[in-house]
């Protein structure tokens, strides 16, 4: 826990120097553009609201919100987790959406049709093309530091909050009683170091061994970007709209303390993700 503290700090400081880098390469981009970019994306090809480009826009939206919600599992480990989880939560959201906005806005302006591989690389090559390519070297090695922070950053959440999700499998017996066990710290570590071999499990399978196959034979992407981003928005439709009407049955049984706006809002919810 206080390697995980000091490490949160400091991917942070690395993440938010990196953004703000990012943010001024794309103001700066946006101004030699002009209004050209800006113009040719907001042609009614991508701006027509249709079935088609809602769904493209809404899965590849939801795809940057999934997770705001993990750490829940780690209650206990949490001062005050009645008030500060759901505070937190709510804070989360706001400003992820205020950013998220933000930056999109800029690329738009500054990018004139489709993004090809790394977006944040294209930004600061097509800004290398106009003042000078060591804009572009200077970006990778930005993009390279920030990306293996956040990578490792999401791996230690991620061996925390997955072993903490097991951990009620544990509980209720549908796995071995040794993964509920907690170390001195509360922390299912036998449950988060399974987690951590099935993560690895799926990284070869979905990461590694397609850039292997793609590298070796000098084709194309055995699994695109966007096609790795929608099937995870689905599935994680999937698992929101399970929890939902989980929820909405406790309400009905009267298991759990539901106000009746609450039901209507999880209803409206859940009729709309099914959609």
């Amino acid at each position: 826990m206080r390697l995980l503290k000091r490490y949160l700090n400091a991917s942070s400081y690395i993440k938010w120097g990196s953004t703000g880098l990012l943010i001024i390469a794309l103001i700066t981009l946006f101004i030699i553009n002009g209004t050209s970019a800006w113009d040719f994306n907001a042609s009614p090809k991508y701006t027509t609201l249709n079935p088609t480009n809602f769904s493209i826009a809404f899965t590849s939206c939801f795809f940057f919100f999934l997770g705001f919600e993990t750490y829940a599992t780690i209650g206990k480990n949490v001062r005050n987790p009645e008030r500060n989880i759901g505070r937190s939560i709510i804070w989360t959201i706001a400003l992820a959406i205020i950013f998220y906005v933000v930056v999109t806005i800029l690329m738009l302006g500054a990018v004139a049709g489709a993004f090809t591989n790394n977006p944040n690389l294209q930004i600061f090559r097509l800004l290398g093309n106009h003042v000078g390519q060591w804009i572009y070297y200077a970006g990778v090695i930005i993009m390279l530091i920030c990306t293996i922070s956040l990578k490792a950053n999401a791996g230690m959440q991620n061996a925390l909050y997955s072993g903490a999700i097991l951990e009620p499998f544990a509980v209720e017996g549908l796995m071995p009683s040794k993964y509920k066990e907690l170390n001195k710290d509360r922390i299912p570590f036998k449950a988060s170091f399974l987690n951590l071999i099935i993560t690895f499990i799926f990284a070869m399978i979905w990461l590694f061994i397609p850039d292997i196959i793609q590298g070796a034979t000098g084709g194309n992407a055995v699994f695109s970007y966007a096609a790795i981003t929608g099937e995870a928005s689905l599935i994680m439709i999937i698992i929101y709209s399970f929890v939902i009407m989980v929820a909405l049955k406790l309400g009905f049984t009267k298991k759990m303390r539901v106000k009746v706006w609450e039901m209507i809002a999880w209803s409206l919810v859940l009729i709309f993700l099914i959609w």
